[in-house]
């Protein structure tokens, strides 16, 4: 730069001519050097701030869809010091956990674009997650598109984004309305996992407990609104986060064997945006159950297992009535999960996601979502144990 150079000017006052040579030579030798080095440091700051290596960015990664995903992207050999995750509360104590793994754990809130607008800037993919309103505003829907909003801005490349197929019934039709938001949007690359009835969901679900104990008889019953006998298309949770994982993890690597290794990607990132959209969907069946056969496979499950065995007894599974959901969940989030069910049990409103032909393309879509007896046994024992446990 001139400012370095340009004292060496002064040193034709030096009469001798070798002492004016020596210090014409070593000063722009210092030149160069600066010069290089200036230059080297430039290059290493842009090749840093566009794509040292890919930033993936999550919500929900003290729940257990981005717990999962963050799980799995470590395995697949993406270090945790690459994958930030946005959570409501840094300071609990999921987010601790997370946090001394290695994992970048922000504060970011998804109802909240000021929280999380100043770390999407560093995110090139994006696992998005939303959460399921009741309130009848479309309180999701405007938080969903928000986000999609502010990852185009902020120059995100992918995004992941934990979906569901469209059903009829506007509160669960949030996601679907997401999802056709961000296929409009010219992102390099979109996935879709459409995620349907959890196998948590007849244990626990939104921290509470979901099933009854009687510790003197030793023996479960399980409810919730289908027939005892009605079969139910169902997954973990889990899995939707390890699918998700699984989806960047491939495009990662795609992108790199398409565009070069991570240094050079910033130089082709302009022309990757004007390929045509890459888009994906996965829709997660792990198993078809009734109520009784869940209840038969958990009991199953639970004399394989040593502590189970001696806990549990007898696992049983009572339909709940609609009538009693809307006494359980008062308001009207309980009147709208009651017509829910009411017109899947007794109209078939679901009927189209449940053809053989439909089950088949979805266990075609992601062929290693877990069983419900894989799931028991990876987990739900488990998990059923530590409930019965803090109850007692």
């Amino acid at each position: 730069p001139p400012s370095i150079c340009n004292w060496t000017r002064t040193s034709h006052h030096i009469t001798n001519r070798v002492a004016f040579m020596l210090a014409f030579s070593m000063t722009w030798g210092s030149c160069l050097v600066m010069i290089i080095i200036t230059s080297l440091a430039f290059t290493l700051k842009v090749t840093f701030n566009n794509d040292s290596k890919p930033m993936i960015c999550l919500f929900g990664g003290t729940g257990f869809q981005g717990g999962a995903a963050i799980a799995k992207l470590v395995e697949l050999g993406h270090p945790a010091q690459q994958i930030t995750a946005f959570t409501r509360n840094p300071s609990s104590l999921q987010a601790q956990v997370l946090a001394s793994s290695g994992v970048n754990v922000v504060r970011g809130d998804i109802s909240s674009v000021e929280t999380v607008e100043p770390h999407m800037k560093l995110c090139q993919w994006l696992f998005l997650v939303t959460f399921t309103d009741f309130s009848g505003q479309q309180v999701e829907q405007k938080q969903g598109k928000a986000m999609v909003d502010l990852a185009e801005k902020s120059g995100v490349r992918s995004i992941v984004f934990s979906s569901g197929a469209r059903t009829g019934f506007p509160f669960m039709d949030a996601k679907a309305e997401i999802e056709a938001y961000i296929r409009s949007k010219r992102f390099e690359y979109v996935a879709f996992v459409q995620t349907g009835f959890f196998y948590e969901n007849l244990i626990f679900k939104g921290g509470q407990q979901r099933f009854w104990y009687d510790s003197g008889s030793k023996t479960i019953t399980l409810s919730s609104p289908f027939p005892p006998n009605g079969s139910v298309p169902m997954h973990s949770a889990h899995d939707v986060g390890v699918t998700a994982a699984n989806l960047i993890s491939t495009a990662i690597q795609q992108r790199e064997r398409r565009y070069g290794s991570n240094k050079d990607s910033h130089r082709t990132l302009d022309a990757a945006k004007n390929k045509p959209v890459q888009s994906h969907t996965v829709r997660l069946v792990g198993d078809v159950v009734s109520g009784e056969e869940y209840a038969a496979r958990l009991f199953e499950a639970c004399q394989r297992d040593r502590q189970c065995h001696y806990t549990v007894l007898q696992v049983s599974y009572a339909q709940m009535t609609l009538e009693s959901l809307r006494r359980i969940i008062p308001g009207r989030s309980g009147e709208m999960i009651a017509d829910m069910y009411d017109s899947v049990i007794n109209k078939g409103a679901l009927d189209h996601l449940h053809t053989p032909d439909a089950l088949a393309w979805a266990r075609s879509t992601a062929p290693e979502t877990q069983s419900l007896c894989e799931w028991l046994r990876d987990s739900g024992v488990q998990t059923l144990l530590a409930l019965i446990s803090d109850k007692q």
